[in-house]
């Protein structure tokens, strides 16, 4: 490396290597900033230990902790259309979304093709490994 920069070489947090990030640049020169975007399983208001390794093993610490939030979503459905084709049923929904403190949505839409008993129970089944844990306790 010439004098007066740095390439990234590790990313870690609280003493664990983090495998899912980038970097809007590399090699940083001395005076620049670079973004860097790490996918991490942050809990709110939890305490983290960032640490940032670079090519010639210098470390830099950053103690940091996430931020408190009380994600929240609105859905906005704006019609459904159905149609009966042999056997299936297709249905389109358009609809508009917003989220704060959500990063995606995955939405599922149940139909039954018999209306014959109405009163049929609707299982929904999670996993909590892939649901945020503030989300679980409401």
């Amino acid at each position: 490396m010439e004098k007066g920069t740095v390439e990234i070489k590790e990313v870690s947090i609280n003493n664990q290597t983090v495998s899912d990030w980038s970097i809007d640049k590399r090699v940083i020169r001395e005076g620049e900033t670079a973004n860097c975007t790490v996918a991490y399983r942050w809990r709110m208001g939890a305490a983290y230990l960032i640490k940032i390794v670079t090519t010639d093993d210098m470390v830099a610490e950053y103690e940091a902790k996430a931020p408190e939030m009380a994600p929240s979503i609105k859905l906005d459905v704006k019609s459904v259309e159905t149609t009966l084709r042999q056997d299936s049923l297709k249905v389109k929904a358009n609809y508009e979304f917003e989220g704060d403190g959500v990063d995606y949505v995955h939405l599922l839409l149940f139909t039954y093709s018999s209306f014959e008993k109405p009163r049929r129970p609707i299982l929904i089944f999670y996993d909590k490994n892939y649901m945020c844990d503030e989300s679980l306790k409401r």
